[in-house]
């Protein structure tokens, strides 16, 4: 049970990383370095105690040590990332022309270059780790097909190795380079339908603004102290639901859309617009001193427009309740969204298309508005 627990946790932490392609290609190269640390240091060990071989050892065990230098460098900034990455391939360059000209022992060793393409492809990606692996491959050739390269060697190699290790490696490369475009192709695909998960999830289908799921992630943004003081206002179409039995549902929405369009145009960079649901929005402002003249305006721009539907024409109101806070003032989202709901439903019972203001101060009660609160039709 609990190695079970174990291994749903590492599985959980891995997953965690692959959505990240940056963060798993750190991940996949400290984890290959420690595995080649690890590796060269077992080795050395070995060829010291128990095969007695005096001189042999230390190349492994510098290689070894090369690669925890890579580890530290590679956790610092992007720069020396880079010098590690490039150490690395110097180091898999010098520890392939190491293992195949020594030979040691009995020819095994050169069997560890196999895995080479692999780690490179892994590493660098596709495109860099296809340069890396043609630049050891042609050190290989050059080593096992030419004479000057055979004059290097330590070990007498067979015939047969000579000409299919070369092969094998040519393979392995090949399968590491598909497998890692297909797991290229793959992850982004993910990150698509993420994106496009995220974008359903947050945005509302019919208008694309924030819905009010996306209004919660970003409205802590907005209602940070500022020097100008920050402001959030309900907004709801006057007899929205006359205009949807009049004309039915589809032109409602299309006034809907043209609605959005206009508060946007109006508002600009000043603020941002959710739909909190049906004919409601939020709108959150970045500076509080401009917001009542931005609602003004939002208000003669709505009042001012016709609104033309494939079922006819027709003019529409707004009301919207406004909440300012003080310069530098923390503002808590729930006391601004229960003034605002007051706002907007004093502005409904005085007459509709109206902006009614109070400020942030103005909350006498301690009662919690429901996430869902909104003015009702009066």
């Amino acid at each position: 049970m609990k190695k079970n627990r174990l291994f749903s946790v590492i599985e959980e932490k891995i997953l965690k990383i692959g959505e990240d392609d940056e963060r798993l290609q750190q991940f996949m190269f400290r984890s290959i370095c420690f595995l080649l640390a690890v590796l060269g240091f077992a080795m050395a060990m070995a060829d010291l105690f128990l095969y007695k071989r005096s001189a042999f050892p230390f190349p492994t065990l510098v290689f070894s040590i090369l690669c925890v230098v890579n580890i530290i460098l590679y956790r610092e900034s992007r720069v020396l990332r880079s010098v590690a990455v490039g150490l690395f391939m110097l180091e898999m360059i010098g520890m392939i022309y190491f293992l195949v000209v020594s030979g040691q022992p009995d020819g095994f060793s050169a069997l560890w270059i196999s895995m080479i393409p692999i780690f490179g492809v892994m590493i660098l990606k596709w495109k860099a780790g296809s340069v890396f692996f043609l630049v050891t491959f042609l050190e290989l050739i050059f080593l096992l097909w030419t004479d000057w390269g055979g004059s290097l060697l330590r070990y007498e190699y067979s015939q047969a190795f000579h000409v299919r290790f070369p092969l094998l490696y040519f393979v392995l490369f090949i399968t590491a380079f598909f497998f890692e475009i297909i797991r290229n192709g793959t992850h982004r695909a993910l990150e698509k339908a993420r994106d496009s998960f995220e974008a359903l999830y947050v945005r509302d289908p019919l208008t694309a603004i924030y819905n009010r799921y996306g209004f919660r992630q970003i409205r802590d943004k907005y209602l940070s102290p500022c020097e100008n003081g920050r402001a959030m206002a309900m907004l709801d179409l006057d007899h929205f639901k006359q205009i949807n039995d009049r004309f039915g549902h589809d032109s409602g929405d299309d006034i809907l859309l043209e609605f959005v369009r206009i508060v946007q145009e109006t508002v600009g960079e000043d603020g941002v617009l959710s739909r909190w649901g049906g004919e409601e929005f939020m709108l959150l402002l970045k500076r509080g001193d401009t917001a009542k003249e931005i609602c003004d305006k939002i208000l003669t721009a709505v009042s001012g427009h016709t609104f033309v539907t494939d079922t006819g024409e027709t003019d529409m109101t707004v009301s919207i309740g406004l909440v300012i806070g003080a310069p530098g003032e923390s503002l808590n989202y729930q006391q601004l969204l229960r003034l605002a709901d007051r706002a907007l439903l004093q502005a409904k019972n005085e007459g509709r298309n109206r902006v009614i203001t109070k400020t942030y101060t103005e909350d006498e009660t301690n009662d919690t508005a429901p996430e869902d609160a909104g003015a009702s039709e009066a």
